[in-house]
């Protein structure tokens, strides 16, 4: 049996001790920032959003009015990512008169991994931590060794050299290197937590978030706006198409009555000319009546 003396056990007991502060701490923040993702999304899908053919449409400002109190009722750091999402939101009319409510941007740029679960969960120190230990363990080892070497010496007897201590050296080498293993150890068991539960499930709740967001307060697009933009000019193409067609035919009516008007003041001046001429006829038969009864 290695018998390990009791500064390596310190040291390798210091070692341990490190890791489950380091590993009670990662787990505590990975936890919170995990509920707080999980808070604000299962929020957001508690709405239910447009489906069928109004899918393409944005939310209904009195809809975003709940999901806005609700939201800023929330606790820390739930609230806040909320008016990052709120400050994002705008309001669009579309070609039928609509208005709608729209993310300005997508809920990944707004809400940047970075900054959200990034800010209460410091992963790119964590993902350090296996190094840290595994540098110490092998760190420890050789001041072990360094320890050792220091105890030997060369003694000189009847003209011979002779090294002292080497033989304690070979005893305890194997007990150095104890810490070394225990910290490549601990390192590689770190990792496997570190990725597998809490990067992994905080990646998740973070994707979760977004698709949510998405789905409540889809973001606009400039092709949306674009096909919106035509979809309006064809339809304002339509109207003045209809409207030049109307103003064509009232014009036609009048170069028509126009064309009518003269024929009928002819007919009607002839019209009158006749009956002048009767009228005269008349008055003049009627005076040679009057003419002979005097006579």
């Amino acid at each position: 049996m290695i018998a390990i003396p009791k500064p390596i056990l310190v040291a390798c007991a210091g070692l341990l001790a490190l890791f489950c502060v380091l590993l009670v701490r990662m787990l505590q923040q990975s936890s919170r920032a995990y509920r707080a993702l999980g808070t604000l999304g299962s929020v957001l899908r508690s709405f239910v959003p447009a489906a069928g053919s109004e899918r393409d449409r944005g939310l209904d400002p009195a809809l975003l009015e709940e999901v806005r109190s609700r939201c800023k009722a929330l606790p820390e750091p739930c609230r806040t990512w909320w008016i990052g999402l709120e400050e994002n939101v705008v309001t669009y009319i579309g070609p039928d008169g609509v208005k709608d409510c729209y993310l300005g941007t997508s809920p990944r740029e707004i809400l940047r991994e970075e900054s959200v679960s990034g800010r209460y969960y410091h992963g790119s120190f964590y993902q350090a931590v296996p190094g840290i230990l595994a540098g110490l363990g092998l760190m420890l080892t050789f001041i072990s060794i360094l320890v050792a070497l220091t105890g030997l010496h060369v003694s000189v007897v009847h003209n011979t050299e002779t090294v002292v201590g080497i033989k304690e050296l070979i005893e305890g080498l194997a007990a150095k290197f104890v810490s070394s293993i225990i910290g490549l150890a601990l390192s590689i068991l770190f990792v496997l937590i570190e990725r597998k539960w809490c990067e992994r499930r905080l990646s998740n709740a973070y994707e979760d978030l977004l698709e949510a967001a998405s789905r409540l307060i889809p973001a606009i697009t400039a092709t949306r706006i674009q096909l919106d933009a035509q979809a309006l000019a064809a339809r304002q193409a339509a109207s003045l198409e209809s409207m030049n067609g109307k103003i064509a035919a009232f014009l036609n009516m009048v170069s028509v009555a126009n064309e009518s008007v003269p024929r009928m003041a002819d007919a009607l001046a002839s019209d009158v000319e006749q009956f002048s001429d009767r009228l005269e006829a008349m008055s003049n038969t009627l005076n040679k009546g009057i003419r002979r009864l005097r006579q």
